[in-house]
């Protein structure tokens, strides 16, 4: 397992990993609101899933039926992987009582899960309190002894790569990947930088994506047009 390598699951994405990321890795995915995080975690779900290896997807911020239009935007039958075990969704409120992380965990050891996401990592701040980074780096090693890929999402206040500021958490991750809009005219385009990704060789590049029906794809033979204008 430990030089077993994964795919993310995000068409072109896998490609300038050349060959994805280690098994037992922590990814963290930051950005504004509206640059397709919580598609990225559910794509590398759903991967895992049609590999037969088992995801849980933990939210605290989203909730079933936004992630089900999610699951239906990419052309996902998000019900039938739940039923199969492939996929489990555990909801947790930050304004109930109940809030932990023993149920996620019991899950991911119940189901054998290779693969889970956590969105977002607010939940940490309302578990944790004072000791977040304490509790953060508790629950990343314990994912790398249970031998599972870890893909985390935050929030970033700023939607332009020049304005983003990098935050604690950001540094705990074996890899950071940023998604984020740049203006083009009256429009935005949605773009990805990989920030990080401890012990690999990766591109530093800004690449657009897009988000259709098949879902993400990083378009890595391109740049972005609002980028290509500027230079010119």
């Amino acid at each position: 397992m430990k030089d077993e390598r994964i795919d993310l699951g995000i068409p072109g994405l896998d490609k300038l990993l050349k060959g994805g990321i280690p098994r037992v890795n922590t990814i963290l995915v930051t950005g504004a609101p509206g640059t397709g995080k919580s598609i990225f975690g559910l794509q590398f779900l759903v991967d895992g899933a049609n590999k037969k290896e088992p995801g849980v997807y933990v939210t605290s911020e989203e909730s079933l039926e936004s992630i089900n239009q999610n699951a239906e935007s990419l052309g996902i039958n998000l019900e039938e992987l739940e039923k199969k075990n492939l996929i489990s969704i555990i909801p947790q409120s930050v304004t109930g009582k109940i809030l932990s992380l023993e149920e996620p965990l019991k899950q991911i050891r119940k189901n054998k899960a290779r693969r889970i996401v956590i969105d977002s990592l607010t939940m940490f701040e309302f578990i944790y309190d004072k000791d977040y980074r304490r509790g953060l780096i508790s629950f990343l090693t314990e994912a790398k002894e249970l031998g599972i890929t870890l893909l985390a999402i935050s929030e970033n206040f700023s939607s332009n790569i020049s304005d983003m500021v990098f935050k604690e958490e950001d540094f705990l991750f074996d890899g950071l990947i940023l998604l984020f809009k740049i203006r083009k005219g009256a429009s935005f385009e949605r773009c990805i930088h990989i920030a990080k990704m401890r012990g690999e060789n990766y591109p530093i590049n800004i690449y657009p994506l897009t988000i259709t029906k098949g879902g993400m794809k990083i378009l890595t033979d391109q740049i972005p047009f609002s980028l290509s204008e500027k230079e010119f």
